[in-house]
């Protein structure tokens, strides 16, 4: 059991690496669904990775993956700045307390998601979780 737990050797290939580079390394979340959706290669590893999108909020999805891209380039100010801001308005939405709900409340795994699917989610809305909050809310750090 404790192999199970140790940290890969230097050098050797992680399961799925290549795999995972190229899908994930798409510049959309749109773009990495329809990747697993259509390739042939690792269809187990593709079809559960699916599963999991697909019982996740679509603009939740989206939000994390500007988070992303946007975190490698920010220092760690600008990095709290952003969990801050993103805090703050996953708690002023729905779909923070429609996951809880489905998850914890009614265990039902059917949650109504603000918009059902990825294509559905506007990229204004996506932007808007990173806008300046107001001045008394926004993180201040020397």
């Amino acid at each position: 059991i404790v192999e199970k737990y140790q940290e890969p050797v230097v050098g050797s290939e992680l399961p799925y690496e290549n795999f995972v580079k190229n899908i994930f390394g798409l510049k959309t979340v749109d773009e990495i669904y329809e990747a697993l959706k259509d390739t042939r290669e690792n269809r187990e590893f593709a079809d559960q990775t699916l599963a999991a999108m697909d019982a996740h909020s679509p603009l939740s999805m989206k939000v994390i993956h500007e988070h992303i891209t946007r975190g490698k380039d920010l220092d760690l100010k600008g990095t709290l700045q952003n969990e801050m801001r993103l805090a703050m308005r996953f708690l002023e939405e729905t779909e923070f307390f429609e996951g809880t709900r489905c998850t914890l409340v009614d265990r039902n795994d059917k949650p109504k998601w603000m918009y059902p699917t990825l294509k559905d989610v506007p990229r204004d809305e996506v932007l808007k979780y990173f806008e300046k909050l107001p001045p008394h809310l926004e993180l201040q750090l020397p």
